[in-house]
């Protein structure tokens, strides 16, 4: 049986009911924990479904106390999966994180005892630990109070220890999973609740935040309900805020005080207020209600930000609206937040510094004029942001110098679907203005000839076309052969074409047409599931399961599971990058088209080919399928790369995310389709 993971504080509180054959009043075991009463029921919430595989269950005894009910053997089972617990198999970094939440959170002064028995580590090591986040503490204006022979604690206002506690959750919103189960803060009622009420309350009103800000924003909120519901209320007042964030935060306020039992005070909504000024926005004029905005003296800075970029280059980037205004906007929400020391994580992982280090070091040198003027520190992750604003724009400087024309590029996968479209967004990402990039399909060597060259993840040996070779997730080896394709013919004749063109086709066969695609798109919907399959399967074995779930006839299961595996011969669909396989074929045995998770039970494939894959992505395409049937899978194989919560939800099986993808793209395909086929002749 596999052990969930659980918080330390969980954990502690387990072992007091495990070792004791006697109900536990709660208020010892608040005082075993050095929290309060609510902390202990809150931690006991979630109880029930971590004791039910064990034959366990929490038992309140009326006047007595909380006990585990359960037989000695359950019992025995259940204590040896406690103490192998994953939770605390945590390399120092980490440990050092729970530290700091558990000191910030502790109910006074605490020994030194006290956090070893939670983290599971020496007395020794926790002083040590101490040694490394003290100089944290002191970042945010909080001392570390050691007191020979009573313990430890901490001096710091409210706004402090919540300011720690958000850089300190934030620098792990991209793992897997959920704070609680992590760390054991804020609580899974808290962390889900809030979730819950920023999808169904505030995601319309959010939705011109990057995703690295709305989850800021929600461990914001989570902090925050969790510091109030403990009764600790800000001390000091914050900057008043004025402008679109101010009904903005008033509407988050009085949503949470409905689902919360807590009261938002004048001082704690200015704070929220101020809070949501410091997140980034994905447009470049996201709210146009109120008066606030970037002031002439911030882009007078970006001016200077830019002459120290590049002196030589400084006269046209400073033309380009685009640079100037996108620097402007983002330093306007980005000031206040490092002023605070609250850190967004890199959505890159520090790639930008690794593709483009000029660009990188450049840009280190423009947030000095930040640093110099602004005293404030700007970390490695900010200067990424700043980065991709002059790679942009150099990259529009680059495009307008150029005199060679754009290469028709064509990406041909084995299947017609999936990895072609993941390499299709890589492109375009890369060779913006240089490439017209189009998906071939395997099988029809005809469309190939419209193009320029082509870009393949496979040998292409029946065709005289250029063809470039290249992995599904591009080295900085495939993009050196791209480029070198782009120099090579960018700046030679076009090569004859043989293009055809279906805009002389009837009415009727256009409609036709449509109505095949219409039904095949239902089929895409209505056929759509999550199942889950062993954790030990091979790719045979999930090509057999598909074969055996999906076919449409008895005998298809082995059509099915052929053409998979042929598919596999040619190129392997395990993405290990992406910690997915990507199992993708077009096959005789549907007749309408499938899209399928694969969830393994224990959460990863666990054979050594699949490389520790979470999920499988299967996608089955009729023979006689209609193209767009492919583009739109196609599609959503792209997003893996585009969009960060796309792959999260595919890697967890989240079902409604996958769903919502699938039906955005069907319906960005067939509003393209309406507009570029079922059109009147000009």
């Amino acid at each position: 049986m596999s052990s969930p993971i659980i918080s330390p504080r969980l954990t502690r509180l387990l072992e007091i009911l495990l070792a004791s054959d006697q109900p536990v009043r709660v208020d010892d075991l608040a005082s075993s924990l050095g929290s309060s009463r609510r902390t202990v029921f809150r931690e006991l919430e979630s109880i029930d479904k971590l004791l039910e595989p064990y034959g366990l269950r929490l038992a309140s005894i009326p006047r007595k106390g909380i006990a585990l009910a359960g037989d000695d053997r359950d019992r025995d089972i259940f204590a040896q999966s406690l103490r192998t617990n994953a939770t605390f198999q945590r390399n120092k970094h980490e440990r050092g994180v729970c530290l700091l939440i558990e000191l910030l959170n502790a109910a006074g002064i605490q020994k030194l005892a006290y956090y070893a028995d939670i983290l599971k580590v020496s007395e020794a090591t926790v002083s040590n630990d101490f040694d490394d986040i003290e100089p944290v503490l002191a970042e945010h204006g909080i001392s570390l109070v050691r007191k020979p022979g009573l313990g430890v604690t901490i001096e710091g206002d409210e706004s402090a220890i919540r300011i720690t506690l958000i850089s300190q959750l934030i620098e792990f919103s991209l793992f897997d999973g959920t704070y609680a189960q992590r760390f054991g803060y804020p609580s899974m009622e808290i962390e889900q609740h809030i979730r819950e009420v920023w999808e169904h309350a505030f995601a319309p009103s959010m939705n011109w935040m990057t995703s690295e800000s709305e989850e800021m924003m929600r461990i914001f909120l989570m902090v925050t309900v969790d510091r109030l519901l403990n009764g600790h209320q800000l001390a000091t007042e914050g900057p008043i805020v004025k402008g679109f964030s101010r009904p903005l935060a008033e509407l988050v306020a009085d949503e949470l005080e409905a689902y919360f039992p807590i009261i938002f005070s004048q001082r704690e909504r200015n704070a929220l207020a101020f809070q949501l000024t410091t997140s980034r926005s994905k447009q470049r004029d996201p709210v146009k209600i109120g008066e606030a905005g970037p002031d002439l003296k911030l882009q007078s800075i970006v001016f200077q930000m830019i002459e120290r970029f590049d002196h030589t280059n400084s006269p046209r980037l400073k033309l380009d609206e685009m640079l100037v205004q996108g620097l402007t906007l983002h330093l306007w929400a980005a000031l206040p937040r490092l002023e605070q020391r609250m850190y967004l994580p890199d959505p890159l992982e520090g790639k930008l510094a690794e593709l483009y280090p000029d660009v990188y070091e450049k840009t280190r040198e423009a947030v000095s004029v930040l640093e110099e003027q602004r005293h404030v520190v700007i970390p490695d992750s900010e200067i990424s942001f700043i980065a991709a604003h002059f790679c942009a724009s150099l990259a529009n400087v680059e495009e307008q110098d150029s005199r060679k024309r754009v290469l028709r590029t064509g990406v041909v996968c084995a299947a017609g679907v999936g990895v072609s479209y993941m390499i299709a967004s890589q492109m375009r990402k890369r060779y913006r203005g240089e490439l017209e990039i189009v998906i071939c399909d395997w099988n029809d060597c005809p469309s190939w000839n419209s193009c320029d060259i082509l870009v393949s993840s496979v040998p292409l040996e029946n065709t005289d076309w250029p063809v470039v070779q290249v992995n599904a997730l591009l080295t900085d080896e495939d993009y050196r052969k791209i480029r070198e394709a782009i120099s090579t013919y960018a700046f030679s004749p076009r090569r004859s074409r043989s293009v055809t063109i279906g805009g002389g086709l009837s009415i009727p066969t256009k409609l036709d047409e449509m109505i095949s695609l219409l039904q095949h798109a239902k089929g895409l919907l209505d056929n759509f599931k999550a199942v889950s399959v062993d954790s030990d399967c091979t790719v045979e074995d999930l090509a057999k399961f598909a074969g055996y779930r999906f076919g449409a006839q008895p005998t298809s299961g082995n059509t099915i599971y052929l053409d998979l595996m042929k598919r596999e011969a040619i190129s392997t669909q395990v993405v290990p990058e992406l910690k997915i396989v990507l199992l993708h074929a077009r096959t005789k045995g549907v007749e309408l088209p499938v899209l399928s998770l694969l969830l393994p039970q224990s959460g990863t494939f666990i054979q050594s080919e699949l490389q520790g894959a979470k999920s499988c992505l299967l996608a089955l395409v009729p023979e006689k399928s209609p193209n767009g049937i492919q583009k739109i899978i196609g599609m959503l194989s792209g997003s893996l790369i585009d969009d960060p919560q796309f792959l999260l939800a595919v890697q967890q099986g989240d079902k409604a995310v996958v769903l919502e993808h699938l039906e955005s793209a069907i319906m960005e395909y067939l509003d393209t389709y309406c507009k570029e086929k079922i059109k009147p002749k000009e």
